[in-house]
């Protein structure tokens, strides 16, 4: 498949919005529900869900077949995507900020394994996504397989998730509790499958279709006015619980389906900028808080600057250090993943 850019925008986009909003976090302080770069900083993160299993529906829907080889190159591939990168951070967290962390908790996250177990028992800021994504990486072959083999099965357990999505949405998550105090059961990965299966569906449903420039228009521009004008005020918890979670979840969806459809002709400068964000995007979701954490080390020990000068420079700083590990760490692994499963 080729690669597909209007994906690659939108990824890029979510990874600079979530950047922003904890920049802004950590300057200005804290977002309400009603703010827009709140809601980004939730639903930045449900973005990259629906974008990873449409892309990787894309992908692979065609040319995996449900044998052990196919499915140990797909594992191989997405372990030399996610680790490494993952790995360095994690380093990078311990020292920037000065952690001692105990063993057990250092196995289950460099190996992945805390998506699993302890998938609240993170490192990095924001990793505990990465975790959900290694579990999705699992559900993946089997959504593939049983919608080759077996569509009756392939339904029947979307409608499993999709309940799973209700539960968590309706009896888990309680509205009149701060998110923060519920962040076990909000980050668990069967919390969070349904969104990634939704991007599996997108594609199945899609991958065909034309739309004309004006409906995938009409389809972004409903997904942008519904994030931004669905009602909610105060904490959180009320854009992830209850029908404003049902109805925020289908704006993410409009609006993936109306940019992955849409015939973009954008300016050659436009496209740059957007395609080196989407290439970066990884990069810039996970070292984004260790630039702002090691620029508030050097105010402390090296010399002092004003805070706004740490919040201006971070933004240029993250950009250029993601690119740098895109160029020369990232690609390496990327490329050695491919030599091994040709």
């Amino acid at each position: 498949m080729n690669r597909l850019p209007n994906l690659d925008y939108l990824r890029g986009l979510a990874a600079t919005g979530i950047m922003c909003y904890h920049f802004g976090l950590w300057y200005f302080g804290a977002f309400h529900a009603s703010d827009f770069l709140g809601r980004v900083g939730v639903y930045g993160v449900v973005l990259f869900y629906v974008l990873s299993g449409l892309t990787l529906y894309l992908v692979y829907n065609k040319r995996m077949q449900p044998t052990a080889k196919e499915v140990r190159h797909f594992a191989l591939r997405r372990v030399f995507r996610i680790l490494p990168l993952l790995w360095l951070v994690n380093l990078l967290s311990i020292w920037v900020g000065e952690k001692s962390v105990e063993l057990s908790k250092l196995l289950l996250n460099f190996t992945g394994l805390f998506g699993f177990f302890s998938w609240d028992s993170y490192i990095a800021t924001g990793a505990w996504s990465i975790g959900n994504e290694l579990v999705f990486y699992v559900f993946f072959p089997i959504f593939i397989g049983l919608l080759h083999l077996r569509k009756w099965a392939f339904y029947a357990l979307s409608l499993a998730v999709f309940g799973l999505f209700l539960y968590f949405t309706f009896f888990v998550m309680q509205p009149a509790i701060p998110v923060a105090k519920q962040w076990f059961q909000y980050t668990n990965p069967l919390n969070q499958l349904y969104y990634f299966l939704a991007g599996i569906w997108i594609g199945f449903l899609f991958e065909n279709k034309i739309l004309t420039v004006q409906q995938a228009l009409l389809l972004v521009l409903t997904g942008l006015l519904l994030l931004i004008f669905i009602p909610g005020y105060g904490d959180y918890i009320v854009l992830v619980s209850g029908a404003n979670r049902l109805a925020f979840a289908a704006a993410v969806i409009v609006l993936c389906i109306g940019v992955y459809k849409w015939p973009l002709a954008l300016d050659r400068y436009t496209h740059r900028v957007l395609t080196f964000l989407g290439e970066v995007s990884y990069a810039v979701y996970l070292l984004h808080p260790i630039v702002y954490t090691s620029l508030g080390r050097m105010q402390r020990e090296w010399f002092w600057f004003p805070e706004y000068l740490r919040f201006v420079l971070a933004f240029p700083l993250t950009l250029g250090i993601s690119y740098l590990v895109y160029r020369f760490y990232e690609q390496y692994f990327i490329r050695k993943a491919k030599e091994m499963t040709p």
